[in-house]
């Protein structure tokens, strides 16, 4: 009677709330059902494979995705061109240079570098004092991540800037 109510109630905003009354009856009536279910089981191996079933039939479109794109390199740093940048920073500059670049743990683990990041969205003047103050001797940036930050302050001032090495997707300057 409650649940015709509601749905011949004139309220489009509707929602969760109107339910809250009858979530103890419902959770009594799951309750009993479970009940019943496990008295007319008899193999409790039977009911553990049953519910294993539909959990799994839930993610059967994930799952589904999943194989179908499991060939596919997602964008980062295990790319071709991720892979270049970071074969050129191991093979180019000293263990000991500091990086700034937009995904700083990336690039120190895959280059045992030692890497910062700017605040993204900060004024060219900021990101520039914070490389200062951090040591940075080099600049990475990445064609499909955005710093805008680091990218106007190389566009202001290039003459701190030195483009050591670059490809489609990646560019490293020296700083200072």
């Amino acid at each position: 009677l409650y649940i015709f109510l509601i749905l011949l109630y004139p309220y489009q905003g509707g929602g969760v709330r109107f339910i809250f009354p009858v979530i103890p009856f419902v959770c009594y009536y799951i309750y009993l059902s479970a009940q019943q279910l496990g008295r007319n089981i008899y193999s409790k191996n039977l009911l553990a494979l049953t519910i294993s079933i539909i959990v799994l039939l839930q993610y059967s479109t994930w799952i589904e995705k999943n194989i179908e794109t499991r060939s596919q390199i997602i964008e980062g740093p295990q790319t071709v061109f991720g892979q270049q940048a970071f074969e050129f920073i191991k093979s180019e500059t000293p263990t000991n240079s500091i990086f700034i670049f937009r995904r700083p743990r990336a690039l120190a683990l895959y280059t045992s570098r030692r890497a910062c990041c700017n605040f993204v969205w900060d004024a060219p003047q900021d990101a520039l004092q914070n490389m200062d103050s951090l040591g940075v001797n080099y600049c990475m940036t990445n064609q499909n991540d955005a710093n805008p930050a680091l990218d106007s302050l190389i566009k202001n001032k290039p003459e701190l800037f030195n483009k050591l090495w670059c490809n489609e997707q990646f560019t490293i300057y020296g700083f200072r």
